[in-house]
């Protein structure tokens, strides 16, 4: 079998990914973040698992830096990038961010998308955009029960419980529980 040097490079990127996720997920995230800085050219998969679980951490600014590396790295981010960063506006309580990101998501096309939906609900909902949120789950093309949770807890949460009972009940009628 024949590895010409760009295949060998592609399937170096591709192991490397998946040890800075074993070393990220461990929680050993000085390996991770030494892996990930020691890639000549770090593929969307890197850069999804060091936001996320650098997010996860609460280390939500160094999660949006990272997320700031797709433009410089050229990649192309996915839906897990969108949810990922989404969590980490969440935690900064950055809500201007995070609708540059809404704008980025509906840019390239990712707002049809159930994951990036669900984590934009919960952002606005988190941020006390009930209205946004609201306008955002509405248009979703399909829902989840993470959809559904996210919405009426957020109701929940801003005291409008009349509003999260209706939409328990249309849930329920609707079968998606």
């Amino acid at each position: 079998m024949l590895i010409t040097s760009s295949g060998f490079r592609k399937t170096l990127t591709g192991l490397q990914s998946k040890i800075v996720g074993v070393y990220a997920c461990s929680g050993d995230m000085r390996y991770a973040q030494l892996l990930f800085d020691k890639m000549s050219n770090p593929n969307v998969f890197a850069l999804n698992w060091m936001i996320s679980v650098i997010a996860f951490h609460g280390q939500y600014r160094e999660a949006i830096g990272y997320f700031s590396l797709i433009g410089v790295s050229r990649r192309f981010p996915n839906e897990y990038t969108f949810s990922g960063v989404l969590k980490a506006c969440v935690g900064s309580l950055d809500l201007n961010l995070g609708r540059g990101v809404h704008g980025m998501v509906c840019k390239m096309g990712f707002q049809c998308q159930v994951l990036v939906c669900n984590a934009l609900v919960d952002m606005c909902c988190k941020c006390g955009e009930m209205n946004h949120a609201r306008r955002v789950f509405d248009r979703m093309p399909s829902r989840d029960v993470v959809s559904w949770t996210s919405i009426i807890s957020g109701y929940c949460h801003m005291g409008k419980a009349n509003e999260s009972i209706v939409l328990f009940e249309r849930m329920k009628l609707l079968r998606k529980f």
